[in-house]
């Protein structure tokens, strides 16, 4: 038996190091994806060798494989970037460098990448949070202290090691911030690792041994802008929202199964959109150009490159924009990342004449390598947090925020009769909660499905295919056998200010298909003759699941326990007291 299992513990204790890698980091819909993972990871470590070394670091280079297989991902933002897990995961990863003898390698990466970091930001005139958020990053210290400190795939000699590290990072940088792409880390290391044994013969030195005591990216044209259909949007809201589903209890005596299910969401509808029209470019002389200038609808829409901030900011205010103060460094960062203005004006002439009592949402259409949203200019000029949600049709599966903690919100749990009459304050409540329970740090999940895949309930009719190809999923029409199927929808909701999102917004789509849903569920109790013995027991489960209600509502909005009592009805006081108004009560404490 001692011949089957090694005796020397570094044996499990490498094999523990990866398997703790890969459950901290893959992330798939498949039990088989990490299965394979880790049958990648064991076999590179005895295929993948050379003059007694792993070519590459087994578990990134299986996290690497499943990437690139399309079944798995990795998610950067879900490890969060508060500051005390910053403490934590630096105080574990010391013991591991230091154990380890490889130090040098984590202090070289982390310095190359922050010099990095920091040169690009004050670059593009970015503010000290931001550098500092990207640093904070529970991903990246991971990475670093876990990952590319392996002393079986780093170089030899020390002035390899810090010429390694500072590859590694460079090569990260490069793809996360020039071709926009996620998890840099990882595609960088597995890179770089088949340089090391060139590096080990530019500089020679003892191999390691265990010790024995251990805005927009791009310029618009008039063909990309048109106004879109308020109802195509409305559609996509109300499919989408977190929905209230009821139930009715069966008559104990006898059983008999039925419920009911009630569909929530608004649905309205706007009229068509206006032909467009388009004047000459011009230069100006504060280094600002009008790249196209043209009218779609009710809106005057003009696209703008621009050399410095303060030129920017002068023609924007001479053409009667409101720009508040502190707007200059943030669109400086914007310039010099080459980055284009999009400005719309309402046209009020064109809106009379089109008799469009409210505006429409603009759509604008353009192909970029940069998968973010530009938040940081609008929060500039906001009084206060703002709210934003995200619409993501995709071919393949969820999108989730890479600098980000995405969360789901919660769902499922059963709550009281009367939530029905206000659900808009019930959510109203329970996302405020959620916003201040997470430190708004997060962007949180409300719905998440394929178009091909019915939900469960529903909340409004299906987005049928062509108001999908025309909200910009081109690869689904009614027609040449492509249909709904092959949309995944995603919906994202995030509050957020500068003090606490103060970088733009990444995405990556993922390969993840699950489903998930904000979904409440509303039991009716039976109301008919319980004088059965089964009927019995059931009055007596029935007052511990209202007990059950109060608490999941209480507890999902901050509102008193004692106050929800009082609202909700019993056998001996079947007339509850009605809902107030909006009184302030909900609000979260």
């Amino acid at each position: 038996m001692r011949a089957l299992f090694p005796a020397d513990p570094r044996v499990y204790q490498s094999a523990l190091i990866s398997a703790l890698s890969l459950c901290l980091l893959l992330r798939a819909n498949d039990v088989g994806v990490p299965v394979a993972a880790a049958a990648i990871a064991i076999s590179s470590r005895f295929l993948l060798r050379r003059n007694g070394k792993h070519v590459f670091n087994p578990t990134n280079f299986a996290l690497v494989a499943m990437l690139a297989s399309g079944q798995a991902w990795v998610s950067p933002g879900q490890w969060g970037n508060a500051a005390i897990l910053a403490f934590l995961f630096g105080c574990l990863g010391m013991l591991v460098v230091y154990r380890a003898a490889r130090s040098d390698v984590t202090f070289a990466f982390f310095g190359a990448y922050a010099l990095l970091l920091f040169g690009r930001s004050l670059w593009l005139g970015e503010p000290l949070t931001i550098r500092f958020h990207r640093l904070e990053s529970g991903a990246l210290l991971l990475f670093g202290f876990f990952t590319i400190s392996d002393p079986r795939t780093t170089p030899d000699a020390r002035a390899g090691r810090v010429a390694f590290a500072a590859l590694v990072a460079f090569g990260a940088w490069y793809v996360q911030f020039r071709l926009f792409r996620t998890n840099g880390l990882m595609w960088s290391l597995v890179t770089v690792s088949m340089v090391t044994p060139l590096l080990d013969r530019v500089f020679r030195g003892a191999r390691y041994g265990w010790p024995a005591a251990a805005a927009v990216p791009v310029a618009v044209t008039r063909d990309q802008v048109k106004v879109a259909e308020k109802s195509w949007i409305d559609n996509v809201d109300a499919y989408s929202a977190p929905r209230l589903v009821e139930y009715t209890d069966p008559d104990p005596c006898p059983p008999l199964v039925t419920y009911d299910e009630d569909r929530v969401g608004p649905s309205e509808a706007a009229e068509g959109a206006a032909p467009m029209r388009r004047s000459a470019a011009t230069k100006s002389s504060m280094g600002v150009r009008v790249l196209d200038s043209y009218t779609v609808g009710e809106y005057d829409i003009q696209i703008l490159s621009a050399e410095y901030s303060s030129g920017l900011e002068a023609w924007l205010r001479q053409n009667h924009y409101r720009i508040p103060d502190g707007a200059g460094a943030i669109l400086q960062s914007y310039i010099r990342q080459n980055m284009r203005f999009f400005v719309a004006k309402v046209n009020l002439g064109e809106q009379r004449r089109l008799e469009q009592p409210f505006l429409r949402p603009l759509q604008v259409r353009y192909t970029s390598p940069k998968f973010m949203l530009p938040i940081r200019l609008g929060m500039v000029n906001a009084d206060g947090a703002q709210d934003l949600l995200v619409y993501a049709l995709t071919p393949r599966g969820r999108v989730e925020t890479t600098n980000y903690r995405t969360t789901k919100i919660p769902t499922g749990q059963n709550v009281p009769e009367y939530v029905k009459s206000d659900f808009g304050m019930f959510y109203k409540a329970l996302f405020a909660g959620q916003v201040e329970r997470n430190g708004m740090e997060s962007v949180f999940l409300e719905y998440a499905w394929p178009l091909s895949v019915m939900c469960d309930p529903c909340s409004a009719d299906p987005v049928p295919p062509d108001q999908l190809t025309a909200l910009g999923a081109d690869w689904v029409g009614s027609g040449g056998g492509k249909s709904s199927n092959a949309a995944y929808l995603t919906r994202l909701h995030v509050r957020y200010d500068l003090a606490h999102f103060p970088e733009d917004l990444v995405f990556q789509e993922t390969p993840d298909t699950s489903t998930f849903q904000g979904r409440y569920v509303i039991n009716h109790p039976f109301t008919g003759d319980t004088s059965c013995p089964a009927g019995r027991v059931y009055e007596r489960t029935l007052a511990a699941r209202q007990q059950e209600e109060v608490s999941n509502l209480a507890t999902l909005t901050g509102w008193s326990a004692a106050e929800i009592r009082t609202r909700v009805p019993t056998r001996a006081n079947p007339e509850a007291p009605p809902t107030p108004k909006d009184d302030g009560f909900w609000r979260w404490k």
